[in-house]
């Protein structure tokens, strides 16, 4: 596995020069211990609770959580929805 340093993305070809700025500011590759890498989640609307803090959760919440406050089943979600209410 390789981790890459904060501000260094994979390269797409091996042209010169070798060490440009990076072509995107989103980029897998980073190890998720990495408190720069955190990201905030923020969801409001009907029969969601305001002000309540869900800590700090799995990405892979997301899409199941967002499916439940749409009533649409996501077949094969590795985790759970987040409780919202």
């Amino acid at each position: 596995m390789v981790a890459f340093r904060i501000g260094y993305e994979v390269a797409f070809a091996a042209t010169l020069p070798l060490i440009t700025p990076p072509s995107n500011l989103g980029m897998h590759g980073y190890l998720p211990d990495r408190p720069e890498m955190r990201s905030t989640f923020f969801i409001v609307g009907p029969n969601i609770h305001k002000g309540r803090s869900v800590g700090e959760i799995d990405m892979r919440q997301i899409a199941p959580t967002i499916a439940g406050v749409l009533h649409v089943h996501l077949g094969g979600a590795e985790l759970a929805a987040l409780p919202l209410n």
